[in-house]
C-alpha cells in the first residue's frame, strides 16, 4: 500500500501565542523539520493549513491543502488531508509540533497498520496518540459531522494499540516553555 503523510499546520497556537510552523528549528522551522522527518519514508507528504495562513519554506514536492473549514479541530484537517489522497493509503499523521518524531518510529507505526485495523496508534501511560499514529486513508469516511474530536473518530475504528516505552519522540512543544527547554 503506498504510504503518506499528513502534517497538521492549522491551529491556532493559542497557547504558544504565535505560529508554530515558523518558529525556527536547527538551521530550518519546526514545520520543515517535520515535514524532512516523515518525507524519509513515505511516498508523498501533505500539509494541512488553515486557509490563507502563511507557512514557512518547505522541500519541494510537498502538497499544501487547506482546511474546507477552519478552527475546528484536527479532525477537519484530517478529513482535508484524506480526501486529498482519495482511497488506498496508509497515513502517518502529526502536527508540527512534534519535532522529535523519528523516521524509525514513524516506519514502525505504519507496519503495524495491517489489513485487520483502520488505525495503529500508540499509547503512552495508557492514553492514545492519535497525532502520532498511522491510518488508512478511507478512516475519512467515519469522521462525518457528529465527530469532532480525534478520539471520538478512534471510537469508531479498529484500533490496534501500541505500547511505547519512551514516549521522547512524541514530545510535541504546546508553549513557550515548552519550545524554550526543546531549544536549550
Amino acid at each position: 500500500m503506498a504510504t503518506a503523510a499528513v502534517v497538521l499546520a492549522g491551529g491556532r497556537s493559542s497557547r504558544m501565542g504565535t505560529a508554530k510552523a515558523a518558529l525556527p528549528w536547527g538551521d530550518s522551522t519546526l514545520l520543515a523539520s517535520v515535514v524532512e522527518t516523515v518525507a524519509q519514508v513515505v511516498d508523498r507528504v501533505i500539509v494541512v493549513r488553515s486557509a490563507g495562513d502563511p507557512l514557512p519554506a518547505l522541500p519541494a514536492g510537498v502538497e499544501i491543502v487547506d482546511d474546507a473549514r477552519p478552527d475546528r479541530g484536527p479532525v477537519e484537517g484530517l478529513r482535508a488531508g484524506f480526501a486529498h489522497l482519495g482511497p488506498g493509503w496508509s497515513v502517518f499523521v502529526t502536527a508540527t509540533d512534534m519535532p522529535f518524531l523519528t523516521a524509525t518510529f514513524i516506519t514502525m507505526v505504519l507496519d503495524a497498520l495491517a489489513n485487520d485495523v483502520d488505525v495503529a496508534v500508540p499509547v503512552v501511560d495508557g492514553r492514545f496518540q492519535p497525532l502520532a499514529a498511522a491510518y488508512r486513508s478511507e478512516v475519512v469516511t467515519l469522521a462525518d459531522e457528529r465527530v469532532h474530536s480525534v478520539h471520538a473518530l478512534l471510537d469508531r475504528c479498529r484500533l490496534r494499540p501500541l505500547d511505547v516505552d519512551d514516549p521522547t519522540g512524541l514530545r510535541n512543544l504546546n508553549t513557550p516553555a515548552d519550545y524554550a527547554a526543546a531549544v536549550l
